[in-house]
């Protein structure tokens, strides 16, 4: 597609199947807060950050459900105890016949 690329790139999410744009949403944050590390290395001005100056306020700005789903499953936000859920769920795993 681009000059001197001929072939696929592999992107964050090429080796990994979603039925969704939630579940999408999901593995890229939860990737990214799994190797917070390495992702502060990829810019300098990355190197200073921290985790929860990454974590979006609701009151700020709306938060993708997938999203979301991470960051309380990592209890980087509270669960809202208005709400029943958080309207995500990810796909159970079907047993091998």
């Amino acid at each position: 597609m681009y000059a001197g690329n001929p072939g696929d790139v592999r992107g964050p999410c090429s080796s990994h199947r979603v039925s969704s744009r939630d579940e999408l949403v999901y593995a890229i944050v939860k990737a990214v807060f799994d190797h917070f590390a390495v992702f502060r290395q990829l810019h300098p001005a990355l190197s200073t950050l921290e985790i929860q100056e990454m974590v979006p306020s609701a009151s700020v700005i709306s938060i993708h459900a997938g999203a979301l789903h991470y960051y309380r499953e990592a209890k980087l936000i509270a669960p809202d105890p208005t709400l029943e859920g958080d309207g995500f769920e990810l796909p159970v795993p079907r047993e091998k016949a």
